[in-house]
């Protein structure tokens, strides 16, 4: 699967919208109208494809441990891997960075505020 065909869905255990928006306002993801959901949420534009957070206060799949690539993840495509890291950086958003992955492309991992993993792929040198 190339890099920029990835398909994401849905992060459905986020206990703190404000931080979710945070970290997405930082990676510059745009922001879409929603229709009015009783549930808080956003839904973010990502070029061909839509990003849709649901916050869920008490959920109960919320995860304890650290960061863990092996364990289910949202994955979204970014086009510069060096620019990515500086967002974070300059964000203090941590990290976890993988450069010359075996996966065909470089990876970025991240926690949002409720340790749900998300992957930043970008292609290789970007």
């Amino acid at each position: 699967m190339s890099v920029g065909k990835r398909i994401f869905g849905r992060i459905n255990r986020v206990s703190h919208m404000y931080a979710m928006d945070a970290l997405f306002r930082a990676l510059r993801f745009k922001r879409l109208e929603r229709p009015p959901f009783a549930s808080m949420g956003a839904w973010y534009d990502l070029g061909e494809q839509q990003l849709h957070v649901v916050e869920i206060p008490e959920s109960e799949t919320l995860r304890s441990g650290g960061m863990n690539s092996l364990e289910g993840q949202v994955s979204i495509s970014v086009k510069s891997y060096a620019r990515t890291l500086q967002w974070l950086t300059e964000a203090g958003i941590p990290y976890e960075a993988e450069p010359d992955s075996v996966a065909g492309f470089s990876q970025i991992y991240t926690l949002d505020r409720d340790r749900n993993i998300i992957e930043l792929a970008a292609p290789y040198n970007s």
